[in-house]
């Protein structure tokens, strides 16, 4: 399953060696690191936020019978 690690590059709770440590570690990562910017990113930036998450989003999309058959 894609993931999304979205980390500041100034962030307090989870430091860039940490995050690049996740993104290798797991299958499907994607990282994105948004230079000077703190843990508060959605709210201190939330059209970045938006566009970073959504742009993610739409690119791993799964159509809705593809969602159907893999709930049988």
């Amino acid at each position: 399953m894609p993931s999304l690690i979205l980390i500041g590059d100034r962030d307090d709770f989870i430091s860039v060696e940490k995050a690049v440590e996740m993104y290798r570690f797991i299958p499907q990562a994607e990282l994105a690191m948004v230079a000077g910017i703190d843990h508060g990113l959605a709210f201190s930036r939330p059209a970045d936020f938006i566009h970073i998450v959504l742009e993610f989003l739409l690119r791993h999309r799964v159509g809705a019978s593809t969602i159907a058959a893999d709930s049988e």
